[in-house]
């Protein structure tokens, strides 16, 4: 039965650790999330989720009533939504999925700068700025001094290539004077 919620599980984790972003309760959830893992993994507790009598929602509202002043109403409605949607047996995975999110938001992501130049401070913390917005990301620079980029900057990260440098400019020119 675990493995049945493999694939659900990272749209929910997803939803809920982007509103933990944008809110600040990052941590409040993973504290939640972790502290009813042990409770809806419990052999009795599965056995109720897929008993009829009980009902997922049935066992939703219970552990609403039993931690009401301990959550928050954000985690009242998850625990909810994922009830009604008979979810409840793949919260584990959920919350896999939601410490890989955590995990890799904590990351910067490495960016690699070739320049002609040194970089002032200033322009560094530009840049810096600049990449973390566009990527909605930390990032960390790393800077190589190459002369055959003559001015400007080539920016690479992941598999996405900037390339702002006069050497690609002028090529660039170069080959559609040659193509007319």
């Amino acid at each position: 039965m675990k493995g049945a919620y493999v694939g659900v599980a990272r749209p929910y984790a997803k939803a809920v650790f982007e509103r933990a972003s944008e809110e600040g309760t990052v941590s409040a959830w993973h504290v939640f999330l972790k502290a009813l893992c042990p409770v809806l993994s419990d052999p009795e507790i599965v056995s109720a989720l897929t008993d009829p009598r009980v009902g997922q929602v049935r066992l939703a509202e219970t552990l609403n009533e039993i931690l009401d002043a301990k959550i928050s109403h954000d985690q009242r409605r998850f625990l909810t939504l994922l009830a009604e949607n008979k979810r409840l047996g793949g919260w584990a995975q959920i919350t896999e999925q939601f410490e890989g999110l955590t995990q890799r938001s904590d990351q910067a992501i490495p960016i690699h700068v070739s320049l002609g130049h040194a970089l002032s401070s200033d322009l560094e913390t530009a840049l810096k700025q600049a990449l973390s917005m566009r990527l909605g990301h930390a990032v960390k620079l790393h800077y190589t001094k190459d002369p055959a980029v003559l001015g400007g900057m080539v920016i690479a990260y992941g598999d996405t290539v900037l390339d702002g440098s006069l050497a690609y400019r002028i090529e660039k020119l170069s080959q559609e004077l040659r193509s007319n």
